[in-house]
């Protein structure tokens, strides 16, 4: 994710066929618009991660898990507020996240699923330090992307319960009422 001059960018530093090892989730940051990279300081229990998204330059947002790969782990939300330099865990809703979306530092988004599989989509007013749940539609098996243009509307993607077709959830009034379109 880059905004100005600063990048950010999430990864596991696994070669081709594994990892033979735990390697703790990794972000590297820019602030030269990707001509170097540096690894970023994150907290030491944090396991893969998956998805980042920058509301501004300074302040952005990373989801994954806690613990090793393979283990019961629990999600992770992470923020910085330093251009990606140093990251801190913030409280992180009980679901297995997919999707984040941040567009102010304030508001940001968070979709995934429930340990039982169920489709679930949060928002935060507050950078992650708290979380509320979002009411998915009728008909919505899950939810894997999002994406938010302004603080009150958001483009998600998933996929319906009769058969596997996409479906595309979009809201303009902050994730209160989501509207379904099939692709």
């Amino acid at each position: 994710a880059c905004s100005a001059a600063t990048c950010v960018a999430t990864g596991f530093p696994c070669g081709v066929g594994g990892c033979g090892g735990f390697i703790a989730g990794l972000i590297l940051y820019s602030g030269d618009r990707a001509a170097t990279w540096s690894v970023a300081t994150v907290p030491s229990n944090v396991g893969n991660l998956s998805h980042v998204t920058c509301a501004n330059s300074a302040d952005c947002m990373a989801i994954g898990t806690t613990g090793p790969p393979g283990t019961s782990s629990s999600a992770a939300v992470l923020i910085s507020t330093s251009y990606g330099a140093k990251w801190i865990a913030m409280s992180a809703p009980s679901a297995s996240l997919s999707g984040v979306a941040c567009v102010a530092y304030s508001q940001c988004y968070v979709d995934g699923a429930t340990r039982a599989g169920a489709p679930v989509m949060f928002r935060s007013a507050n950078f992650g330090a708290t979380w509320s749940r979002l009411r998915v539609p009728a008909g919505v098996a899950s939810v894997g992307s999002i994406d938010c243009s302004t603080m009150t509307d958001c483009l998600a993607f998933g996929v319906a319960k009769v058969g596997a077709n996409p479906l595309s959830l979009m809201t303009v009034n902050s994730g209160h009422i989501w509207r379904v379109g099939h692709l």
